[in-house]
Parts: C-alpha cells; sequence; structure tokens
C-alpha cells in the first residue's frame, strides 16, 4: 500500500509512544525513569493540546507523526480534561526515580518571551519521524499537509519552538524564520540552545 497520510486514530497511540520513546530522551536520564512512561506523559499532552494530529504510515506502520494547536480551540473539553487528569497522575508514577526532575524538564520548554505570547495564533506542538526514514521527505510530507490543515483552520501564522537536540535546519529549509533564540536548563541535562520560528501560512 505504500507511505500515506491519515489523520490519527487511537490504534496508533501504542506506536507513536513507541516513536516518541526511541527518539527523544523526554527527561528519562535525568529523572531516572523506567519504561516508556516519559513518552506516555507526552503523547497525552500532545492529545490535550493538539487541534489535530496526522500520522504518516508505510504498510500501515507508524513512521512519523504530527500535530497542531490552534489557540483559544475550545473543542473537545471534557476529552481535554480527563486526559489533563490521567496525566498528573502519571507524574506520580514508582516509575519515575525523581518526579522533580521531570517537572523541571517540562517546564524549561516554556521559554517563549510574553512579548511574543500575541503574535500566533496557532503552534506546531510536534513533527517527528522515526530515525530510519530520515532523510526520505517524510518530515516534509508531514510538515507540508499539517502546516495546509492549519490553514484551512483559518490560522495565518504558526510558532514552531525546536533546538540544538533536534534538526532546527529544517524548518529553514521550509521557510521559516527564526524570531528568537535562548539557552535553557532542563535539570540534570546539559545547556540547550533553543529557537521559536514563525510560519506564515500563505
Amino acid at each position: 500500500m505504500g507511505i500515506k497520510l491519515e489523520k490519527f486514530k487511537f490504534k496508533y497511540y501504542k506506536e507513536c509512544i513507541n516513536i516518541l520513546d526511541k527518539e527523544w530522551d523526554l527527561g528519562k536520564t535525568s529523572a531516572e525513569v523506567k519504561g516508556n512512561i516519559s513518552a506516555r506523559i507526552y503523547m497525552l499532552e500532545i492529545l490535550i493540546y493538539s487541534t489535530e494530529i496526522i500520522v504518516c504510515l508505510d504498510n500501515e506502520k507508524v513512521i512519523g507523526f504530527a500535530a497542531y494547536d490552534k489557540y483559544n480551540d475550545k473543542g473537545n473539553f471534557f476529552k481535554k480534561s480527563f486526559l489533563t487528569i490521567i496525566r498528573r497522575i502519571m507524574f506520580h508514577s514508582h516509575k519515575i526515580k525523581y518526579k522533580d526532575r521531570l517537572k523541571e524538564y517540562y517546564s524549561a520548554y516554556d521559554y517563549t518571551p510574553s512579548t511574543l505570547n500575541e503574535k500566533f495564533d496557532g503552534e506546531l506542538i510536534m513533527l517527528i519521524t522515526r530515525n530510519d526514514y530520515r532523510g526520505k521527505g517524510i518530515g516534509n510530507k508531514l510538515f507540508n499537509e499539517i502546516c495546509k490543515m492549519a490553514k484551512n483552520n483559518n490560522l495565518k501564522n504558526i510558532s514552531i519552538d525546536t533546538g540544538d537536540s533536534c534538526n532546527w535546519k529544517f524548518y529553514e529549509v521550509n521557510n521559516c524564520k527564526r524570531i528568537y533564540e535562548t539557552y535553557i536548563e532542563k535539570g540534570e541535562m546539559p545547556k540547550e540552545k533553543v529557537y521559536i520560528y514563525e510560519k506564515v501560512l500563505i
């Protein structure tokens, strides 16, 4: 059947978690987390804040996914409230040795200055592909489609948070403009230089 894009369904939940767990640290090292609970917590955050999520499939196997958030979107209030409660409970798991460090990891990524809060009407909150599929145009497919979906939802410009631990050059190739940069500390992890890009949807 080949490679195709499809809207997220719950049947893809575990595969998305597996990609997150394999490709990103998500605070596992500094908080000494066992298993994939860091990825499960992060996936819940994506589900809570996403307006739409798409997955890229290769013969029905998830090889990447992307999501955007439309600010001030009031949809699915009860589902989001329920998932928020589940996420809070997960932070108390016995599989997380240093719970404060994991919370520090998440809070470190809240680095958007107040002067930029009103600049955007949405945000790209996820773009990830499996390592063994990188360099094959999968990221471009996901990015172009999620931008198209956001534009069709009347968004005009979105923010993109990224950093040196990610392939930030990808966004420059895709006509995004860097408008902010700083350094963050993630608990026991080394400092990271991070950026905010703007993508104008035209």
